[in-house]
């Protein structure tokens, strides 16, 4: 991901690093995912497009919230 700092604002640019940095992040959350799902009594089909969607939601806030934390980061850092 390329974060680009003008004076007209911040642009961010999403690369094919985007996509190792999501399967990176989804195989620990999925496997999280489907330990939680795996206690409840329901059929395996859907118990699968559970996990999927819980897993591709979860991953992407858990990427949003990191890159706002890294740029709250730098945006602290040099102000000091």
């Amino acid at each position: 991901m390329d974060i680009n700092i003008n004076p007209d604002g911040i642009s961010l640019g999403f690369g094919y690093e985007l996509i190792i940095y999501f399967l990176i992040m989804a195989i620990p959350i999925g496997l999280i995912w489907w330990r939680i799902l795996k206690k409840k009594v329901m059929p395996a089909s859907s118990r699968i497009i559970y996990i999927a969607t819980a897993t591709v939601l979860t991953t992407v806030i858990l990427y949003i919230i990191l890159v706002l934390l890294c740029l709250l980061y730098l945006k602290i850092s040099y102000l000091a």
